[in-house]
């Protein structure tokens, strides 16, 4: 069988089924994602814990994101994102169990973050399909797949959470999420394994050291805002079935803004790109806290999706340009655990700040300091 283009070691009908498995992992994740802070807020856990469930998270995303490389390099990237996939199946199960801060939390939490961490092989993996590929194309498809996934997923949530409960949710994001590993061994290893080289990471670091603290700034900003804001919205409308339709609403906004973006990213700069994009999404992370009806909510958060959706291809393009010029996988982990430390650091901050402030004013703060942070990604490499 031909190979797509003859530019990529995946044939066209092997891409497709990558891009398969890539949707029914993002319809799994985003059928339950956006609802956890809610439902761990509706047990009773108080919202320094809700964030302090994410700093967890992060952490753990820390300890394990160098097992990524030693794992990509023996085994290949795509076996070692099957583990992630398995193991963020699992984090979801576990979630409904979580009734109090306890054990079961911490291993939620620590879960996830272990399957985020081998997550990051999907960007070696992709990085290698695409290398000869116009990545703004290749990046504008697969982000329109994430954009419908998050436009059907929170509604079929909202809706299943209200029917048959966040334990019944969490099994068909399982099943979803373990339906994509298997999709995804139909395909080939495209990526070249070789030793993990620990040697060339100190110079390598003096090189990147921008694309860490970008990287950890950006994650910061949707980590936080994926964590805060559903709750912001829950608080003014408590229903998780309107919350899903808020949230499908605006994703239908952000798979416009991902294929602009997109065709932009290919035709212009990308470093001035993602300033003005970011610069949008602060404004914008600064508004929607006057949002108090219904109205102000959706239109808040179809703002706030286009404009994330923009910022994140021009990023992306910048990141993936940057992991072909170093060795993938040692980039891969020094840029992964900027992000993981830094986003733990500054969401365990907004956790001791919000032990300190009533409900609402700490929600306001976070979400318009995680808006800010994101003019942080600009420090990033041309």
């Amino acid at each position: 069988m031909q190979q797509a283009t003859q530019l990529s070691p995946l044939t066209t009908r092997e891409l497709h089924i990558f891009f398969s498995a890539h949707f029914l992992y993002g319809l799994g994740v985003s059928i339950l994602q956006v609802f956890v802070s809610v439902y761990l807020f509706e047990q009773g856990i108080a919202l320094a814990w809700v964030l302090g469930y994410f700093a967890i998270l992060n952490l753990s995303r820390f300890v394990f994101v160098p097992f990524t490389g030693i794992l990509a390099s023996r085994w290949g990237a795509k076996k070692t994102l099957i583990v992630g996939y398995i193991l963020q199946a699992l984090a979801f199960m576990a979630v409904p169990f979580v009734k109090q801060v306890d054990g079961v939390f911490v291993l939620a939490a620590a879960l996830y973050g272990a399957g985020f961490a081998l997550y990051v092989s999907y960007h070696i993996h992709f990085s290698k399909i695409t290398q000869q590929l116009k990545r703004g194309k290749s990046m504008g498809y697969i982000n329109v797949l994430s954009s419908a996934t998050s436009i059907i997923g929170p509604a079929i949530g909202g809706y299943f959470i209200s029917q048959a409960g966040f334990l019944g949710t969490a099994v068909w994001t399982f099943v979803l999420i373990v339906g994509a590993a298997l999709v995804l061994l139909r395909t080939p290893e495209a990526s070249h394994i070789r030793p993990f080289q620990w040697r060339s990471m100190p110079s390598m670091l003096r090189r990147i050291w921008p694309d860490l603290v970008g990287n950890g700034f950006f994650n910061f900003q949707f980590i936080t805002a994926g964590a805060v804001w559903p709750l912001f919205i829950f608080l003014i409308i408590p229903s998780y079935f309107s919350l899903g339709l808020i949230q499908a609403a605006s994703a239908f906004a952000g798979m416009i803004a991902f294929h602009a973006s997109g065709t932009l990213t290919d035709k212009f700069r990308n470093k001035a790109l993602l300033l003005w994009s970011s610069v949008v999404y602060a404004l914008v992370a600064g508004a929607r806290v006057l949002a108090y009806n219904i109205p102000t909510v959706s239109a808040a958060n179809i703002a706030s999706s286009a404009s994330g959706s923009f910022q994140l291809i021009p990023w992306s393009t910048l990141f993936y340009k940057h992991m072909d010029e170093e060795h993938r996988a040692e980039y891969c982990v020094l840029f992964e655990m900027g992000a993981a430390l830094i986003s733990a650091i500054g969401i365990g901050a907004l956790a001791a700040l919000a032990a300190l402030l009533p409900m609402h004013q700490a929600l306001v703060v976070a979400i318009v300091v995680s808006g800010a942070a994101g003019l942080a990604i600009n420090v990033v490499r041309k």
